[in-house]
């Protein structure tokens, strides 16, 4: 248990004492579900992991969306996003699969870019969407498009339109670095103009940081380090038809059979990948892309 910050030590001693958790095997259904509903994305983003590992694009199947809904219990979380743009999918079946999220909880949330915001958002918000969250690394229009390759105030437009609407809670996620951080690209007026309800730096994975020095700096943010507990409490369906670990990883992954989503929770792969976890045992791509760990 050594290594574990105190919220990490109580979620494993609840879940041994709930016996949901024993060597491995998860006898609770999660109580998250993130759907990776495409790997298709209209942006391409310096220091999108994107570039380092092969991504075919995909589009989920509508019948795995419904089935993977409808097989985890009472969430409390649905979020669409992963390594695509959630916004690229089928319309209509995105509504639907909002729909039907919204039946097993009260959140239900897509993490987008934004630049497909201001069409869609209020059907997807009539559909059951309650939290919105998009990622902007720049108030600075010039900035945003060097990092992303687009124009900011599309996105801007958007989140007007986002900001608006009644029961949506509306976010950005921005990426620290040197270009984001100083006081002359102030956060203040974006947020403002907006109607954001609040905005989360995030630090850029370690690996990425190494390859793009120079490039970039990056400030020290305090980072609380534990054990990897997601895989205990969350379902990751891929595009592609697989169970990811987490929500980052897509280099182990498990296939998804006849939609048998019982099996594949505590096949031996996945409890074997929990055991070593648990004895901080990261495979490589956790060690080189995550930074809580």
């Amino acid at each position: 248990m050594s290594g574990l910050n105190i919220g990490s030590r109580f979620r494993v001693l609840q879940a041994k004492l709930l016996g949901s958790w024993d060597n491995g095997v998860c006898w609770n259904s999660p109580s998250k579900l993130n759907l990776d509903i495409t790997n298709r994305c209209n942006l391409n983003c310096v220091w999108c992991s994107r570039h380092f590992v092969d991504f075919p694009p995909v589009d989920m199947p509508l019948d795995l969306a419904r089935k993977a809904v409808a097989w985890v219990g009472n969430p409390s979380v649905v979020t669409l996003a992963g390594f695509g743009e959630p916004l690229l999918y089928d319309y209509k079946d995105l509504k639907e699969v909002v729909r039907l999220a919204r039946c097993k909880t009260e959140r239900v949330r897509i993490i987008s870019n934004g630049l497909l915001l201001k069409d869609k958002i209020e059907g997807l918000v009539d559909a059951g969407l309650s939290e919105l969250i998009v990622s902007v690394d720049s108030p600075n229009n010039n900035i945003y498009n060097f990092i992303r390759g687009a124009d900011l105030e599309r996105v801007k437009e958007g989140l007007k339109v986002a900001s608006g609407l009644t029961d949506l809670k509306v976010s950005i996620n921005s990426v620290a670095c040197n270009l984001n951080i100083p006081k002359k690209f102030f956060w203040g007026d974006f947020i403002a103009e907006t109607g954001v309800s609040d905005i989360n730096f995030k630090p850029l994975k370690e690996s990425m940081q190494t390859r793009l020095a120079g490039i970039f700096s990056y400030p020290d943010l305090e980072m609380v380090k534990h054990n990897c507990m997601q895989p205990l409490y969350e379902f990751n369906v891929t595009a592609d038809g697989f169970i990811a670990p987490c929500c980052t990883c897509r280099t182990v992954k498990f296939p998804i059979k006849d939609f048998n989503f019982d099996a594949v929770w505590n096949c031996p792969e996945y409890v074997d990948f929990r055991k070593k976890l648990s004895s901080r045992d990261f495979p490589k791509y956790c060690r080189e892309w995550c930074n809580l760990c």
